[in-house]
């Protein structure tokens, strides 16, 4: 964000204390103006359908109790055309099983998904031409909503 771009950047967190974080950010870079925070679950997100444009989670899915069910409000959210990005560890690294083993016993991690997973679940939310990109057992995703009705391919 810049200044006096008029747009409204919509920060969503279950936790108060990432939302101040955000908004302490906001102000020290003068955009304040532009950002809302909600205090709202992913898995059940209080927005109407079809109300954003972009739809952003970096670090975020391999955190839920049900990335599944994360992908499907965040697509129901997102009008169509708009984009879904964002980054997730993902499961079908084997090298970073350990490193996903500790974060689940302490209650950082939920189950999280792999790769395949995630490609499903978008298709099943009709987002199209997905791409992600893989850095170590993180995975870079992006992809578009297609509109109601639109040719699957």
């Amino acid at each position: 964000l810049r200044p006096d771009q008029g747009v409204e950047y919509v920060a969503a967190d279950i936790a108060q204390a990432m939302l101040d974080r955000t908004q302490r950010a906001a102000e020290a870079r003068h955009v304040a103006e532009q950002v809302v925070t909600r205090l709202a679950d992913v898995a059940d997100l209080p927005f109407a359908a079809d109300s954003f444009d972009l739809v952003v989670s970096f670090t975020g899915l391999h955190c839920f109790p049900d990335p599944a069910r994360a992908v499907i409000e965040m697509a129901r959210v997102l009008r169509p055309g708009g984009v879904i990005t964002g980054s997730a560890l993902l499961n079908d690294s084997l090298r970073y099983a350990p490193l996903r083993t500790v974060g689940r016993v302490a209650g950082l991690l939920g189950p999280g998904c792999t790769q395949h997973d995630l490609e499903g679940w978008f298709a099943g939310q009709g987002i199209a031409d997905v791409v992600i990109e893989r850095s170590g057992a993180i995975g870079y995703f992006r992809g578009v909503k297609r509109a109601s009705g639109a040719d699957a391919t």
